[in-house]
């Protein structure tokens, strides 16, 4: 249902973290290179959300996501809000809250993959 729209949802979620006060530092690197790297960022993104919800298999092919956040020190409360900030983004978009709740919290909220993101 979904799957077409998955490179303007990452898109939105990479522009939305890096313009907002608690997410930006994280993003500053990237930004910091240009938009190449921010859309090879979007990218990488889309690729990872398209291969967590089955739309694709083998599509994301960067580091795993104990790699990717080693060394940021992402806490909970922190995670939460980003979280949060993807449901706005997808309530924005016309998501239905069902789907929200039931196909795409489940996921995002999974402690398999918190664990691989949040303290490290």
């Amino acid at each position: 249902t979904y799957g077409s729209a998955l490179g303007l949802v990452a898109a939105q979620i990479v522009d939305a973290a890096a313009n907002d006060p608690e997410f930006a530092d994280y993003f500053a690197p990237v930004v910091a290179e240009g938009t190449p790297a921010v859309d090879a960022l979007k990218g990488s993104l889309t690729n990872f959300i398209s291969d967590a919800y089955g739309c694709s298999v083998g599509t994301y092919t960067g580091p795993d996501m104990v790699t990717v956040h080693t060394s940021m020190g992402i806490t909970q409360p922190e995670y939460d809000d980003f979280i949060a900030m993807i449901v706005a983004i997808m309530q924005a978009d016309g998501v239905p809250d069902t789907d929200i709740n039931y196909c795409f919290a489940p996921t995002l909220t999974d402690p398999g993959l918190v664990s691989t993101i949040v303290g490290h």
